[in-house]
This record gives structure tokens, sequence and C-alpha cells, in this order.
């Protein structure tokens, strides 16, 4: 376990929390050896072999992809150290791009004879939803995605709910829609063209049970995508810019923020928590991709937030969960992998009492002095990346 460089007692108040620090000090020393660095953030936890994780849940689970060298690519559960291989589930090949808080898994198979259908793997059951694109879920297991519209006139959005597709239809007399995201109260978000003409862009839309709702654009042109909602309403997604280039964007309250980019080409927002975090990847013009964490309107390189003397450079961000866990890809001198940040002095995934115990007398010591929590974590938001980052929400 990894502590913050601080000292809780450094306080006029000391007297209230000298025997929890006390406390605090025999558990660390008993749990994990002591590593702090001003300004690490985030520590790194290398995730197993053959695993490429698409979402985080608030228990730590991830969905993903396992395939073993010279093997077709399975949908995988990782839970607790543990790589449970889904399998193909009759079909050459699936993949998973969702988790829900009750462990249900959405994603996509490949079939004998050729064709790629989404699925639900809910309490043990698959559920076969038919040739489609699975993209998101929220917590009740609602699926969302893309599919051939039943009258033939090209792609559309759609929801899957207890055994039912319902297709969203496109904006204007656009052909084309996707779904990428659903919140719990069963909103959701993606993009679709606004006419039948390769020159319009396509927008972002919000769809709220009965019509779709077009947000607007930053520069009206180009691809623009809503790619994650929380609970709140609250969107992120990319646009095209005045300036040409992708940017991710926030939309709430009717209002879409510019929240920048790394100067490259293009930008991919992998997730969104129910705090408004978001993270995903951003080009440069010249150097590397920079993997990202929105913070108070504005990107900010992961790497900034992770200890040089820890050797890994995080490559892309593509999922974070409300405890701030986020999945990754990142490389060190000789090694590239999947990986989880843990915020620094956080016990990932706890198993029992003992290892929430020094947490939990941070958290009543700073009370204790400050009278009151400490204030969220809050940053604006942001915009979709390959199959390890699927847009979805956080349910």
């Amino acid at each position: 376990m990894n502590t913050r460089c601080m000292n809780p007692c450094a306080t006029r108040h000391a007297r209230h929390c000298i025997a929890a620090w006390g406390v605090l000090a025999v558990l660390t020393a008993l749990l994990a050896p002591l590593h702090c660095q001003a300004g690490a953030t985030y520590t790194v936890t290398l995730l197993p072999a053959h695993f490429n994780p698409a979402d985080i849940n608030n228990a730590g689970q991830m969905a993903g992809t396992h395939q073993a060298d010279g093997a077709e690519a399975h949908a995988a559960i990782y839970a607790s150290g543990v790589v449970t291989d889904l399998g193909a589930f009759g079909g050459r090949y699936s993949y998973a791009t969702a988790i829900n808080e009750g462990g249900s898994v959405a994603g996509n198979l490949g079939t004998v004879a050729g064709a790629e259908h989404a699925f639900l793997y809910q309490h043990g059951v698959l559920h076969d939803i038919g040739v489609a694109f699975a993209a998101g879920m929220n917590a009740s297991g609602a699926v969302v995605g893309r599919k051939t519209a039943s009258d033939g006139s090209g792609a559309t959005g759609f929801v899957y709910r207890n055994g039912v597709v319902n297709e969203l239809g496109r904006l204007g007399s656009g052909n084309m829609s996707l779904a990428a995201a659903i919140n719990d109260a069963g909103q959701v978000v993606g993009e679709s063209n606004i006419a039948v003409d390769g020159q319009v862009p396509t927008h972002p839309y919000l769809y709220d049970g009965v019509a779709l709702h077009d947000l607007g654009t930053l520069a009206s042109r180009g691809v623009n995508s809503a790619v994650a909602i929380d609970n709140a309403g609250q969107v992120a997604g990319y646009s095209e810019a005045q300036d040409g280039l992708m940017h991710a964007f926030f939309y709430e309250h009717g209002v879409m923020s510019d929240l920048g980019s790394f100067g490259g080409l293009d930008i991919t927002i992998g997730g969104m928590n129910q705090h408004g975090q978001v993270v995903g990847t951003g080009n440069t013009r010249d150097g590397p991709d920079v993997a990202f964490i929105s913070s108070d309107g504005a990107l900010v390189d992961l790497n900034t937030l992770v200890d040089p003397a820890l050797g890994w450079r995080v490559t892309s961000a593509i999922d974070i969960n409300d405890h701030g866990q986020i999945i990754a890809n990142a490389c060190t001198s000789t090694l590239c992998s999947a990986v989880r940040l843990d915020l620094a002095g956080v016990v990932p995934e706890p198993g029992g009492a003992l290892q929430l115990l020094p947490g939990l007398m941070l958290l009543a010591c700073v009370r204790k002095r400050r009278g009151r929590t400490a204030p969220e974590y809050r940053p604006r938001r942001q915009g979709p990346g390959n199959q390890t980052a699927h847009p979805r929400s956080r349910g």
C-alpha cells in the first residue's frame, strides 16, 4: 500500500489524531513498504499478460479481452487477480466492451457464419442481441450500440432492454447514427449525421427516451460525437474545432465547453465516472500520444501524475471508475502492458477491514482537522479510442 507524503497530525489539532496516526503507521509497515515522492498521485499495477481491459466498475472488476498467443480472442472478466475467460459463446471469437456494477457484461461475438452479434451476459446467461455492435451498458443491464435499421435505411443507434431492441433513428434526414453510452436514467448519447451527404458533419446527440436532441458542435464541420454520459446528464465528447483539430468537449445545461487538445489531429475519450472525471488519449503534433485526465476544464497529462522513478510512461487511458482507478496502457523501456492506476494512499480491491483501516484512519483524522471532508476532486470533462477504449456510461 502506498500512502501520501503527509502527516495528518501536523496541525494545531494534533491531539485529535495522534492515536489514529500511530495505528496507521503500524498497519502501513505491516501491509506494504512506504513509497512517497512529492507530486506522485498514481501508483501503477501491471495487469495479467494477454488481458486487454475495456471497462472497470466500482468493485474494480474489469471486462475486456483475453487472447493467448495464437488463439482467438475471448471476452473475459478480471477480478481479484484472476482472469475468467468467458469463451466465444459458440462462435469464433468474442470481446467485452462494458461491465456494470452487478458484474453483467456487454460485448460482441463473431458467429461461425461470419456475422458479428452484440450480446449481454447476465447472471450466467447469454442474451444474443442479433447482428449489431454493443458499445455501452447501464446498471440495469440496458445495452446500447449500433445496428442496421429494420427498414434498411442505414445504420441506427439502439437500446436493448428486457429482450427488446428499440431503434433510436437519426437526426434530420441522416442515414447513420450510433449509440455510445447510456446512464441509469435511460438517457443515451451518441452521434448521427444530419443529412445523406458525405460532406455534412456528424453531430452529437442526447436521447431522452422520446427523441434525439442535437447537442451542436464546436465548428459545424467534421466528425463530432457524444461519447459518455453520467447520471447527472453531463456529457463528454469530441468535436472538430475551428483550428481543424479534434477537441474534447464537455456539455452541461445546454452549453458545450471546449476542453482543448494536445495539438494533434485526433483525440479520444475512454470513459467518465460519476464525479465528472474523464480520461482519454490525445495526439500531439510531433511527439507521442498523451494519456490524460480532465481537471478544472483542462486536460492534464497523466504522466505528470505518476512518479517517474517507477519507470512507466502511460500511453493511453481507457476508463475510470468512481474511486479514481484508471485502466490504461503503459510502457517501460522493456515492456508494454495494460495497467491499473490507483490513487496513492488508496487501497485497491480491499480484501478486508484491516486493509481499509489505514484509509479510514486518515479520513477520520482529516475530518477532525477540517471539520468536514476534503472537497471532492471535480474536474470538467471530455471525448473514444480503440477496442479497449469503447465509450460507455458508468453503470
